[in-house]
């Protein structure tokens, strides 16, 4: 199972869930000042993407020192530097991809992540992490394991107008066969009671959050 990591320009708190994270991935991918953390544990990406506008000079001489591969973009472009490094990540046929460092920064480039994220959603299984939370997008007429453990928050949320036919196993309020709207909360703040829970639906846009139980 092949698995890559991006690291995007956020934030990384607690360092050693990162370094943990690192050792279970097989393909390191940095998106501009993301390379600021990788450089910070020296862990070397396998590859860096971007127009560079971000990244520090001390970690971009590092990484070119390093003879690491580098596909530049210039800064007026069509596609954020993150969904250039999705297509790459794709482009190599991974079974899962993990984005670290989405979060805690500009509110427009975490919701701009989701929305790319949730494009590529049902061609391969891609989530956002950090310590506290795990996000990421349903995959349609699959069983979706939800990765979380027991006493873990987890809630629905549609991004389609509807999602239809959720089946739920796992959960504290089960859900079958059940239609959710966009409109709706009552998907909010399950609880999985079992260490791996899992569903499926039929169609529609599902985001799936799992608040991690500190």
């Amino acid at each position: 199972m092949v698995k890559i990591a991006i690291f995007l320009n956020g934030n990384y708190d607690q360092k050693e869930f990162y370094i943990n994270q690192i050792k279970k991935q097989d393909i390191l991918i940095s998106v501009d000042g993301g390379t600021d953390f990788l450089f910070k544990i020296k862990k070397l990406p396998d590859m860096l993407i971007g127009d560079l506008d971000s990244i520090g000079q001390k970690s971009l001489s590092w990484v070119k020192k390093n003879g690491i591969k580098i596909l530049r973009y210039p800064e007026d472009k069509d596609y954020s530097d993150f969904e250039l490094a999705l297509k790459e990540a794709i482009s190599l046929r991974p079974d899962k991809i993990t984005v670290f460092g989405g979060f805690g920064k500009r509110r427009d480039h975490e919701y701009s992540s989701l929305m790319v994220a949730s494009k590529y959603s049902q061609k391969m299984q891609i989530s956002l992490e950090d310590k506290s939370c795990s996000l990421f997008f349903a995959r349609e007429g699959a069983k979706n394991i939800i990765p979380c453990k027991k006493g873990d928050t987890v809630s629905l949320i549609p991004f389609s107008y509807s999602v239809k036919k959720i089946t739920s196993h796992g959960l504290k309020w089960v859900l079958k066969g059940e239609t959710i709207f966009r409109s709706e909360s009552r998907t909010l703040s399950n609880e999985a009671v079992s260490g791996q829970p899992y569903f499926y639906l039929s169609t529609g846009l599902l985001l799936v959050v799992v608040n991690k139980k500190s």
